[in-house]
Formats: structure tokens, sequence, C-alpha cells
């Protein structure tokens, strides 16, 4: 008996919390593409590249739970960095401000030094866990550590670090390398910008034969939007490229994996950066290499979650929807796979709630309706689409921005538009006191509301950044807002 469309498996809308609840589930169903956890390991790739919600977060709880698979609760040591959480729980926006204006041109070598700290306090803590790894002269470590603890480093506060990295103003007793197997009574004074590199000397000396893993999330959440937020992502980048390249000369079991947005990384400002993402970076996304909808590795995501508890792996979209729907009010028909992508961004967090969204308006189904996927469709438009695009736009823009956007779509009245009419829209919601307009429209741009319309001799083509990522945002118009926005704020398709 076939199962109903409504009990089929689709995850959640966080991998976190999917992990959380059921990481058997979780494992099982996800769609590794570029088997990641073997590459991160061998040491092959340390960046991770890719689009709010093409699964970079999904990736780390993946290789948690594979890790642990492979090598054992005892012999696996993930350890999750979220950025984001500091930024939220460590300092207020004043702060924030504060802190990211000592990150300038001429101190890229002080927020050097501060994520360097950052980041190995952060492996030798994990090395502190792992009751087999050989430290050298792990006592006096730990009495470093202690001290380190008594003047805040330890936290997880990274504008505490790059402050007192800039004050210069503490001295500590580092213990010196010597053989693991014996205590040394020699150490080192260091100040405080010296004391990472000394760290990552230990690092790279420990013996273990575990895994463990740093993971660093949450970047576009991490400081804030200024030009200063983008030299310390900047930093942050080369830092980790710098203890990637030691951690691997050493042969060491230990690695870091960096997770970072495709348009928070084109920011990136030093020369080797697109040098970095080629050699050591992987891109996470879903195109499969042609225009045909139904060749999208999508389906692939679909179906492996669908998986869960029938029989054996199907083809969902065959399997249960209709071949065709019908399009707007003229009622001509468009194919299933085309329709159903059109309304994503072509990400696994799109598609996914895309099918939470269909099985909820279809209750005891086994083949659904045009109806019933409109339905859905519809809903999702509504009550999700919207709002992923006003969470695109907090703690990169004014709070007004998100707040408002709703209203400025809804201003400017039709999908097809230009920029003179986004910029009266944009003066008519008060918006011009917050923000500017042009980097407002470059961000909608980057979260997918919004592309750029083509016209042709034979038909207008439509530039999405998330189907070309090397695209650029043609601001003078016509631009064109995307199918599900038109949906979810109840827009006129006509030009």
């Amino acid at each position: 008996m076939t199962k109903s469309f409504d009990r089929l498996y689709f995850g959640k809308s966080a991998a976190e919390n999917e992990a959380e609840i059921d990481p058997v589930k979780f494992y099982n169903s996800f769609t590794d593409l570029w088997n990641l956890p073997a590459r991160i390991l061998s040491g092959e790739v340390f960046l991770l590249t890719g689009p709010k919600g093409a699964g970079k977060s999904a990736v780390a709880k993946y290789l948690e739970l594979d890790t642990k698979k492979k090598f054992g609760e005892s012999g696996s040591f993930v350890r999750l960095t979220n950025l984001d959480e500091l930024q939220k729980s460590s300092f207020t926006t004043d702060e924030k401000k504060n802190t990211s204006s000592e990150i300038g041109v001429g101190s890229y070598h002080l927020s050097d030094s501060a994520w360097k700290l950052f980041i190995c306090i952060r492996i030798i803590e994990s090395l502190f866990s792992d009751q087999s790894c050989r430290l050298s002269d792990v006592g006096k470590l730990r009495e470093l550590f202690k001290a380190m603890q008594k003047v805040g480093l330890t936290e997880d506060d990274f504008p505490q670090i790059l402050r007192k990295v800039r004050k210069r103003s503490t001295s500590f007793h580092v213990p010196k390398i010597a053989d693991t197997t014996i205590e040394s009574a020699e150490t080192e004074s260091l100040n405080i910008q010296q004391l990472g590199d000394a760290l990552l000397r230990h690092i790279e000396a420990a013996l273990t034969d575990n895994v463990h893993i740093l993971v660093i999330d949450g970047l576009d959440r991490a400081i804030v939007a200024s030009n200063a937020y983008w030299e310390s992502i900047s930093s942050l980048v080369r830092t980790c490229e710098s203890i990637h390249l030691r951690l691997r000369a050493s042969r060491s079991t230990i690695r870091i994996a960096l997770l970072c947005r495709s348009d928070l990384f084109g920011r990136v400002r030093f020369p080797d950066a697109p040098k970095i993402r080629e050699d050591w970076g992987q891109s996470i996304e879903w195109h499969y290499g042609t225009d045909e909808a139904e060749d999208s590795f999508l389906w692939d995501v679909v179906d492996n979650k669908a998986k869960i508890g029938l029989p054996a792996k199907m083809d969902v979209v065959a399997s249960y929807f209709p071949v065709t729907v019908p399009k707007g009010k003229s009622g001509a028909p468009i194919a299933i796979h085309e329709h159903l992508l059109r309304m994503t961004r072509q990400t696994p967090r799109d598609i996914l709630q895309l099918m939470r969204e269909i099985a909820r308006m279809s209750p005891q189904s086994v083949e659904l309706s045009g109806r019933q996927v409109r339905a859905g469709v519809n809903n999702y438009c509504r009550t999700y689409f919207v709002e992923e695009i006003r969470a695109e736009m907090r703690g990169l823009l004014s709070d007004e921005v998100p707040d408002r956007i709703e209203s400025l779509l809804q201003r400017i009245g039709t999908r097809v538009f230009n920029r003179e009419q986004f910029m009266r829209s944009f003066d008519q919601c008060g918006l011009a006191e917050f923000a500017d307009g042009d980097r407002v429209l470059e961000y909608l741009f980057l979260a997918g509301a919004i592309g750029n319309l083509v016209p042709t001799q034979n038909e207008d083509r439509i530039q999405f950044y998330h189907r070309r990522n090397t695209s650029q945002l043609n601001a003078r118009g016509p631009l064109i807002m995307h199918g599900a926005l038109v949906y979810g704020l109840n827009l006129s398709w006509s030009g």
C-alpha cells in the first residue's frame, strides 16, 4: 500500500534541530554529493561556501555524526563554534561598533593574531578532553589556561580577545615544546600577540590517533555589516588557511572547517582569497549543470529524505505529483519539476519546506491534484518565503529595512520594475534615513528576492543570483521579483 504524501519524511527547517530530534533519521537521509567528511579529514578541503539554506550547517552536523560512526564516541571530537551565538550573547550593539572599528587598515596583523588565539584556544580545549592525547608539558599548559581564564581569554568572546590583543598589556608563561613523555621546567614569557602562535606549536606537536575538528559557522551575523566587518572576515579566512596548512604539514589528525555564505566570501578583501577558495574550498551548490529543472540534484535531496520509513527509495515527484499544473491566470500547463523549482532559490531548505507545506495541504493523499499543489505552494509563499527574505536582511542592514520590506515591495505593485520605481517606493516607506537604496537593492538580489530581466530577440531571460552566482545586479533594470514573492505578497504578474 502506497504511503500518503503527508506521512513522508521531509526533515526540519533547521538541520541542527533535525539532528537533535532524530540523529539517525538525519544521518541516513543526508545527501552528500561531495564526500565532504573524508575530504575535510584528509585536509583536501577546509572552506565550505554556499548560499543561505544550501546546507552548510547541515554538513557540520553530518560531519559530527559521520566521524562518531567511523571512529567511535571516544575517537571523535567535533566542536562547533557558532559566531552567531557568540554575537548574540557576548556584546551589545554599541560594543560591536566599537570593536569592529578597531579592525581597520594597518591592523590586519592584530586581527590575525586575535583569530589565531581564538581558534587555538578551542582546539587545545578539545585536546584536553581527549584522554589519549599526549601534549607537551600538559601540566604547565593547563596552568597557562587557568591564567588565560582569569583574564577572560577562554570565554566564547572574540571581541574581548581582540581588545586584549590590541592592548598587549598581559604576558604569559608558556611551556616550551618538549618530549611529550616528560615534564619540562622551561617556560618562555610571551605577550598576548605571540600567544596564539605558541599554542599552535603545541597543537602541531600533539600526539593522538583520534580525530579533532573545529567547525566555525555563523559568519553572516558575527560582527556588523561595515567595512571593518569585511576586513574581520578576511582576517579569519587568512588565519584559517594558515592554521590549515600547518596542520597538514605536521600530519596531524586535527582539522578546521570554515563555513561561509557565498555572497559574503565574495567580499573578502585580500588578494589570495580566490586562490584559497579554488585550492581549499568546496562550493555547496545544487545545480546539475543544465537548465533542465528535472536534472537538479535537489530531487535527490527530496528522495533521500522521503525514503525514511519506506521499503526503498522512490522518485517522489513522479510517484505523487501531476505531470503538469496550470500556470497563473492563463491556465497554460507548466511541467511540475519546473514549477516547483521556480518557487525556490534552489536550496535544500526551500525545496524541503515546499514539500512540507504541500504535505500539510494534502492529508491522506496518495495522488496529489493540481489544486493541492497550488494550495501548498501558496501557503509556502505566504508563510515561509517572505519571512526568509526578511531574515536575510537581519544583521546586515538596519532593522527598519527588514521590518518594512513587505511594504516596500508591495508599494512597487508589479513583478517587473525598474530602479526608479524601487527608489520611489523606498522613499515612500521612509527608509532613506536608515539605509542606502542601492545597497538594499543589491542585498535583495543576493538574497534571491529579485533578478535581472534581460530582453533578447526570442524571449526574455531571467538572471537570479541563486541560479548563477557569478551574476551581477543590473540596477538600471528591468528587474523582476521572484515568483514566490509575487504569490506571497499578492502582486500583479504583469509589468
